[in-house]
């Protein structure tokens, strides 16, 4: 199987559904933080590909890490003991990778 491999700079954004407002008319608003986020995405897969002889046809698996900053509130004590432990706070994984998925197909 071939490999395509890309990084992202930049602070992780989880999926968010899109909102709808109904004043003063009916629109649909994605948030735009994760707009931009996926607009990165994109450009850095788009590049990746491009560099490749790499081909999103058919089927494929996805292996993703992201690395989230420690809340600034946190204690140094409790940044100490975090270090090395996975994520365990919002945003969960399932809205982290739907946010690159969404992008990818």
């Amino acid at each position: 199987m071939t490999t395509l491999s890309f990084t992202v700079s930049g602070v992780p954004v989880a999926w968010q559904r899109t909102r709808v407002v109904t004043y003063p008319r009916l629109r649909f608003v994605n948030p735009t933080a994760l707009t931009e986020w996926q607009d990165q995405v994109a450009r850095v897969a788009i590049t990746a590909l491009r560099s490749s002889s790499w081909r999103l046809v058919g089927q494929y698996a996805v292996t993703a890490e992201f690395r989230l900053p420690m809340p600034p509130s946190w204690s140094n004590k409790k940044r100490l003991a975090m270090i090395g432990q996975p994520h365990a706070q919002k945003p969960d994984i399932d809205n982290l990778l739907k946010a690159v998925l969404e992008i990818m197909s």
